[in-house]
């Protein structure tokens, strides 16, 4: 589940290599490093996560979204 593991996974990224604070407050992991989220994602999921992200402090600009054709079948 996305909303139990990826709290965890920004610490443990953010305290190991490091990032900073941008001007809106939130947490940035250095320029090269963010993380994939691929596995379960709709468009509800990705509300719940970007409104995850903004809760814990971390930026959006932390993770990346990836899905297969699935997610274009749900704009139709």
């Amino acid at each position: 589940n996305p909303i139990e593991v990826l709290p965890r996974l920004l610490d443990i990224l953010y305290k190991k290599i490091g990032g900073h604070v941008n001007e809106k407050s939130f947490k940035v992991l250095e320029k090269h490093d963010r993380l994939i989220q691929g596995d379960g994602v709709n468009m509800e999921s990705i509300k719940d996560i970007l409104n995850l992200l903004e809760r814990i402090g971390f930026s959006a600009d932390d993770l990346v979204f990836a899905s297969g054709g699935k997610i274009y079948d749900d704009f139709k």
